[in-house]
């Protein structure tokens, strides 16, 4: 059979090629191998032939042979589940091919739009279709198209079990190789746009060892990113599980016989497992969502799930149109290895991921669609839990030009554009609404599921945060800013989070954790935060200013949130002292830092009273002592900024407690403001005065009969300050007189400068 084209495909598939610049060979195969439900796909880089053989176990329905034959027709726009949306995907395959020849069942199209091959009715024929089986030496006739279609079949016989005599158990598709030397003057015209470009001449031409560049870019992460696009397009494929890479060569001499003239050597392969953890399902279907969700995870595709999974499609629906309220879906842990002929070591990871449908958010616009777009979204982190730079895909990545800006892996049913190169956000209001709908609705709920698990399966590392563990991992899930393109997920994530009561922070949850103050800088932040969890059990939440924003933003007012702030840390340390007997033995530093930020509000007397905090001058170190208020002004603690007449003061008034002078300005000015209500006080001249006639009456010392270094210090402060006090001064020819009142004392040996 011979069939036309309704419209010269030379031009659009120009189009075409113009806007795939960016060539995804592997992944748009995968796209329709995917929808096939194929749960294999292996790439045959035949040497023999120049060519590239891609096999999977998957049969193309007849619906989808009318798509590969239309272009821009397709009939899977109306089924979510099927990710080559515009059904342009295949015909990408012509930035470096001229004749794909496509093998399913007992049916076989051999594409030619550029009338490239040798064939009389080439000014009509755009591909050619017939059941190969007719084709076989002597049968279907000695026509052009027959002929020329079974040129094109001996070139794949042999490879995966495909024969003329037989119908096929899977689906081929073969890519000859465009190259240089083949620029017939139709060829030409049909790539010179895109050949004009030294960019993409690297597409235009291609060959084999162009294509085995192109295997080691899918399998290899590049920079910037932390998984390959192999990695992440078997992560949200829904039936494939493997994929395999082979070479295909002649036999070395001696080897197979010519009927089966071939060597196969596998160079990698790609494997997909799942562990499913556990269902969610709030509906009376649940049976059903159980069922239906099970068999999509563990990709059974044989024809009768098929029959069964599209009649459970159907029915759920069915029950998400009739019920507002519908949401069901599957965690589940995934590993994807990567064996290499290369490499000793399997390269396998493994994430964490979760899928649902919802239409809590989305009834209206399923009501618009009559169900045949469906409320999916999924979620995924690389796991055990660490950093993953998140890309979209909608079944399969996004080119890496779209930058995800999110934590996490994101896979949903978007609009995308027609290129499906990027996410339809302005084309059409109702795709863009659309988009930001899932947003709202199941993804923002996968997320928070997401988030929810990973810090369940976490909590034993909690404690590790401060050393980038996992408790600080968690937290680093969430949406980080209000991101253009994810507007409509932060706020509703941290909502979601809060609505389950999910303790992401150690064991607290958004409305019970404590969060850091950022109106200090982060050196004194971290300081203080370290303190508390080292003493006191109490953790900071170890999130941003910006993150701690958009939980304000995203509760609302519905919570009032725990800022660890002066007043709160008073309060706590109040709660500490009333359910513990002791205070924790501080460092200096330690209780320097609390004294200073419990200050830093001004607080009044009674809000400090009980807080063993003031740091005290304890023979040669330090100690805390209570502030509590004192009847009299000898009971309280001395506060003295000059640390010389520090010095002076303490020998003479032994049973006297002395501020430390590591307490910085700010903090003893407060303390002496609240003074004997906390049990402070500023020394002033009655205290030096009094300092003075302990030391003259001492019973060790004797005065006016030698020199003393003690003495000599004291009569130079004194001099230095001699109006501020009561003592009359005096010179003599034998030192300094001092009187107090009647008494007069006269000390010799007086050093000059307090003579002066």
């Amino acid at each position: 059979v011979c069939l036309n084209m309704d419209v010269d495909p030379r031009d659009v598939i120009r189009n075409i090629l113009l806007n795939y610049k960016e060539v995804q060979l592997f992944s748009e195969i995968l796209q329709n191998s995917d929808d096939s439900g194929a749960s294999e796909q292996v790439f045959s880089i035949d040497r023999r032939e120049n060519t590239l053989v891609c096999y999977n176990n998957g049969l193309v329905t007849e619906a989808d042979w009318g798509s590969l034959t239309r272009i821009f027709d397709s009939n899977k726009s109306a089924d979510v589940h099927k990710t080559g949306k515009f059904g342009m995907g295949f015909k990408s395959v012509f930035h470096f091919t001229n004749t794909p020849l496509v093998i399913s069942g007992t049916e076989c199209k051999l594409f030619d739009p550029a009338a490239t091959l040798d064939c009389e009715r080439r000014t009509t024929t755009r591909y050619f279709s017939a059941d190969f089986r007719t084709l076989e030496e002597g049968g279907g006739g000695g026509g052009c198209e027959q002929e020329v279609l079974r040129q094109q079949l001996r070139r794949v016989e042999g490879l995966h079990g495909f024969s003329l005599a037989q119908p096929f158990a899977g689906t081929l598709i073969m890519l000859p190789f465009r190259s240089r030397v083949a620029e017939a003057e139709v060829e030409l015209d049909l790539v010179r746009d895109v050949a004009a470009d030294p960019t993409a001449q690297s597409t235009v031409f291609c060959s084999c060892d162009k294509v085995v560049e192109w295997m080691h870019s899918f399998l290899q992460h590049p920079a910037g990113d932390t998984d390959s696009e192999a990695q992440r397009a078997l992560l949200f494929l829904r039936h494939i599980t493997t994929v395999r890479f082979q070479e295909v060569t002649a036999p070395q001499p001696g080897g197979q016989a010519a009927a089966s003239a071939m060597q196969c050597h596998e160079l990698v392969c790609c494997r997909r497992t799942e562990e499913i953890l556990e269902h969610a399902a709030a509906t009376s279907c649940a049976h059903l969502i159980r069922d239906f969700v099970d068999a999509e995870m563990k990709k059974v595709t044989d024809e009768d799930f098929q029959k069964l999974a599209s009649k459970q499609r159907k029915q759920v629906t069915h029950q998400m149109l009739r019920n507002p309220n519908l949401c069901f879906g599957v965690v589940c842990r995934t590993a994807v290895v990567i064996e290499s002929d290369a490499q000793e070591e399997a390269n396998k990871q493994t994430f964490l991921r979760v899928a649902l449908l919802d239409n809590t958010e989305t009834q209206p616009f399923l009501e618009l669609t009559k169900g045949h777009t469906l409320p999916y979204a999924s979620v995924a982190v690389r796991w055990p839990l660490q950093e993953t730079v998140g890309r979209v895909s909608v079944t399969l990545p996004l080119p890496r030009s779209v930058g995800c800006g999110l934590p996490v892996h994101v896979d949903a049913t978007f609009s995308v554009s027609s290129s499906r190169r990027q996410l339809d956000n302005g084309s059409e209001d109702q795709a863009e609404h659309w988009n930001r709908v899932l947003q709202r609705g199941p993804l923002s709920i996968a997320y928070a599921e997401l988030v929810r698990h990973a810090t369940a399966a976490s909590s034993g590392d909690q404690s590790d945060a401060a050393g980038g563990g996992a408790c600080a991992l968690t937290h680093q899930l969430w949406p980080q800013s209000r991101l253009e393109d994810w507007a409509d997920l932060t706020d509703p994530v941290l909502l979601q989070l809060a609505k389950r009561n999910v303790p992401v922070f150690f064991g607290a949850t958004l409305q019970d954790a404590l969060y850091p103050d950022f109106n200090m800088n982060d050196e004194t932040r971290a300081a203080l935060e370290a303190t508390l969890a080292e003493h006191f059990a109490l953790r900071v939440a170890p999130t941003t200013k910006q993150q701690l924003e958009n939980i304000e933003r995203a509760l609302d007012g519905m919570h009032q949130l725990h800022v660890c702030s002066p007043e709160l840390l008073r309060c706590k340390l109040q709660e500490y002292l009333a359910t513990h007997p002791q205070f924790p033995a501080l460092s200096l530093d330690q209780g320097l830092l609390l004294l200073r930020y419990v200050l830093m509000d001004n607080p009044d007397a009674a809000a400090l009273c009980g807080l063993p905090l003031l740091p005290v001058l304890d023979g040669d170190g330090f100690s805390f002592t209570t502030m509590k208020k004192v009847a009299a002004r000898d009971d309280a603690v001395l506060s003295v900024h000059d640390d010389h007449l520090r010095q002076l003061l303490q020998p003479q008034l032994e049973a006297r407690l002395f501020l430390h002078p590591a307490l910085d300005t700010g903090a003893r000015d407060r303390l002496e403001s609240l003074g004997e209500a906390v049990g402070v006080c500023q020394v002033d001249k009655d205290v030096v005065e009094m300092a003075f006639l302990c030391m003259h009456t001492h019973p060790d010392r004797t005065w006016c009969t030698q020199r003393d270094p003690v003495f000599e210090e004291w009569m130079v402060y004194l001099a230095q300050h001699a109006g501020e006090y009561r003592f009359a001064w005096l010179p003599t020819a034998a030192g300094l007189l001092l009187s107090e009142g009647d008494a007069p004392l006269l000390f010799a040996g007086v050093p000059a400068a307090a003579a002066a």
